[in-house]
């Protein structure tokens, strides 16, 4: 166990997958490359909080998902992409309209509360 530290990792974290490898340990977010567009992390075993407030702008889908993070995530920094964070032991409150469509929470305690515009 321990950090996976990702930024170190260059080109060759741009070009593969780390879904389904049973790694372990907790994941720092925070000194990404900022060229990384892809990363996938799904269906592992990492656990501990998740710093997502400072991902790299060229970020278009991050899979989380199916791993054993747990805390309060701050949402409200997210780039435009897709975002898996289900089946994780995270939770927070977020308005949904701070959401893009595709950001994927379920199974996780995170709220997302829904703005209703009322039109006089």
């Amino acid at each position: 166990m321990g950090d996976t530290t990702l930024e170190y990792l260059g080109k060759w974290l741009l070009q593969n997958t780390h879904k389904t490898n049973r790694l372990s340990g907790s994941v720092v977010l925070t000194q990404l490359p900022s060229s990384l567009y892809l990363l996938f992390l799904s269906n592992n075993q990492f656990s501990g909080a998740l710093d997502l407030t400072r991902l790299p702008s060229s970020m278009s889908v991050l899979e989380l998902d199916n791993n054993s993070f747990s805390g309060t995530v701050d949402l409200s920094q997210l780039p435009q992409g897709r975002l898996y964070l289900s089946d994780n032991a995270l939770s927070g409150e977020v308005f949904s309209d701070a959401l893009f469509d595709d950001v994927y929470v379920e199974d996780t305690k995170i709220i997302k509360w829904i703005i209703h515009s009322h039109r006089i």
